[in-house]
C-alpha cells in the first residue's frame, strides 16, 4: 500500500472499493465511520493516485444513484495515465450527461471515449457505436449519425459494431458505404 502514499489512505481505498464491488454504494461514497468513503478520499488526497481514483469511483457511485450532477462533477475531475480507464471515464461521463439531458455534452464525451484509446478494439468500437446510436436515436441528428456509423466501419471493420452500423445506415437510407 506504500504506493498509495501511506497506510491510512490505502486501507480507506481498499474498504471503499470493497463496498463498491458489493454494491454498498452509500458506504463506498460516505465511508462507514471507521474508513473514509470515496468523497472524502477524493477531497483529502486530491492530486494523488488515490484521490484521482476516488473521483472516478465517486462519479460511478453517483451515476448508479441517478445523481447525475454529482456524477459529472467527480468524473470531470478525474484523470489518469491509464488510457483504458480514462476512456471508460469519458464513457461514464457521457452517460451522466445523457441522463441529465445534456445531449451535446453526452455526444462529445462518447466520441472522446471512442477516440481516446483506439487500440482497445473491445471497447472503442462500442463507445463509438454508443455515440452514433445516441446521435441517431436520441438527437435525431442523421448527418452526425451517418458520419459516426461510417467511422466505425472504417476503423473497426471486423467488429460486431461495424455490422450493426451497416444495418443502421441502411435504416437511414444510406446503402453504398464502401467509399
Amino acid at each position: 500500500h506504500a504506493g498509495w502514499g501511506g497506510r491510512g489512505k490505502g486501507r480507506a481505498m481498499f474498504r471503499a472499493e470493497e463496498y463498491f464491488r458489493n454494491d454498498s454504494i452509500n458506504l463506498a461514497l460516505k465511508g462507514d465511520g471507521q474508513n473514509l468513503g470515496f468523497e472524502k478520499i477524493a477531497d483529502k488526497f486530491s492530486g494523488t493516485k488515490a484521490g484521482e481514483l476516488a473521483n472516478y469511483y465517486a462519479g460511478s457511485c453517483y451515476l448508479k444513484l441517478n445523481d447525475y450532477e454529482k456524477a459529472i462533477k467527480y468524473l470531470k475531475k478525474f484523470s489518469t495515465g491509464s488510457d483504458l480507464v480514462q476512456a471508460r471515464a469519458y464513457k461514464l461521463l457521457g452517460d451522466a450527461y445523457a441522463d441529465s439531458g445534456k445531449n451535446e455534452d453526452a455526444l462529445a464525451s462518447y466520441k472522446k471515449a471512442a477516440r481516446h484509446f483506439e487500440k482497445d478494439e473491445a471497447n472503442s468500437p462500442d463507445y463509438l457505436y454508443t455515440a452514433a446510436y445516441f446521435a441517431d436515436r436520441v438527437m435525431k441528428n442523421k448527418e452526425e449519425a451517418v458520419k459516426l456509423y461510417k467511422e466505425i466501419k472504417e476503423k473497426f471493420p471486423r467488429s460486431q459494431q461495424a455490422f450493426d452500423a451497416e444495418n443502421n445506415l441502411a435504416q437511414l437510407g444510406v446503402y453504398n458505404t464502401e467509399n
